[in-house]
């Protein structure tokens, strides 16, 4: 690793851990009557329109809570307009949708149970529903302890059982966590594995600059003297910048990534009518990223691979196209080789849970029992 990683890169992963750290503190105690209340409420279909589709419907465990398809149905088939997102980590998210129209979960968690094309609900009469029900009632006065049901029980249960999600269980997760590994550098001689984690902790523990960084190793690249495995580090830095250090996602900023010169979709722009805002949409989370195919708001790739191919020479020119991929005022293309787009590969599939796919706590209640 070069000087310049060692001595200009400071500092990323202490503060992205530290404002982790913070979050989970300041999260109160979830009420474990309201999150089970929470996590039936989310597999039953009584939340639709029709008894047909519910929350995990189009938000499937064994994919990291998204789904396989570009565009999930709704009731009565009607084809959803944008791709469903994996719902890991939302306890630490700020702005939710696509395109960022709502600001809690309370608000989101409503809002596929009334849209026509997903769930179809009244949200009067699914109160109706779940008071005349033979176990619902009970259920509610045991996590809420008032005499009716009413939409912010709702609300408040699908948001307690979805900030409980977590999924922090990775081999990354694992190395950084691990103090015998904080004083180790890139130069062990463990397994090629453990090497891997150790050289991805050293760049992200001694990352601060990521704009310097990502002209230097721009400029560098364009005279070809930084080896692959160098480069692709950096790059991944890069990508990190939007995405978090701890793969969470951007936690409330929106980002056009230079998807399209002329946009289909607004996102963002459409809600605030800002021109400014155009093309913007929510950063998802690196975590489990080879469950969650395909990708990006309209689904549009469906392989890591179409991903890494746009991002290698694909980025397309956008008044608003993020800063971190403009060089010279113009879309920066990475020029991926083969090689360098395994490597990436590899980095990304260190952030992957297998635990959250099969946990218990998140399984379907109706199945277990």
């Amino acid at each position: 690793m070069s000087k310049f990683l060692q001595y200009q890169l400071l500092a990323i992963l202490t503060l992205a851990t530290a404002w982790v750290i913070i979050a989970w503190k300041q999260d109160s105690n979830p009420n474990n009557h309201k999150i089970e209340l929470g996590r039936m409420l989310f597999y039953d279909p009584i939340l639709s329109k029709n008894n047909t589709i519910a929350c995990a419907s189009c938000h499937k465990q064994e994919f990291a809570f998204s789904d396989t398809v570009r565009f999930s149905k709704g009731i009565f088939g009607k084809t959803i307009s944008r791709n469903a997102m994996s719902l890991v980590n939302l306890k630490w998210q700020k702005r939710f949708f696509w395109d960022g129209r709502a600001s809690s979960l309370e608000e989101q968690v409503l809002s596929p149970i009334v849209h026509p094309k997903e769930m179809g609900e009244d949200l009067e009469r699914l109160v109706q529903k779940l008071s005349k029900h033979p176990k619902y009632p009970a259920l509610f006065k045991k996590a809420f302890d008032l005499p009716k049901i009413d939409t912010n029980q709702i609300s408040s249960a699908l948001s307690s059982f979805l900030r409980s999600i977590i999924s922090m269980n990775s081999p990354i997760d694992k190395i950084f966590e691990d103090p015998k590994n904080r004083t180790m550098d890139e130069h062990t001689n463990q397994s090629s594995e453990k090497s891997d984690l150790l050289v991805m902790k050293n760049l992200l523990e001694n990352s601060l600059n990521s704009q310097t960084l990502f002209l230097k190793s721009a400029l560098l690249q364009k005279k070809g003297k930084v080896d692959y495995s160098d480069r692709s580090m950096l790059v991944f830095v890069v990508c990190i910048q939007c995405h978090d250090k701890n793969f969470l996602g951007d936690p409330g900023l929106m980002k056009n990534n230079g998807l399209e010169s002329v946009l289909k979709d607004k996102g963002l722009g459409a809600i605030t009518h800002n021109k400014k805002d155009e093309g913007l949409f929510k950063v998802p989370t690196l975590r489990n990223i080879f469950k969650t195919p395909p990708y990006m708001h309209d689904g549009r790739f469906k392989t890591i691979d179409e991903v890494l191919d746009f991002y290698s020479t694909g980025i397309q020119d956008h008044p608003n196209l993020d800063p971190l991929l403009k060089e010279s005022g113009k879309p920066i293309q990475f020029n991926l080789t083969k090689r360098e787009k395994e490597e990436i590969k590899e980095f990304l599939l260190l952030a992957q849970d297998d635990s959250l796919f099969t946990s218990k706590k998140f399984s379907n209640p109706f199945l277990s029992k």
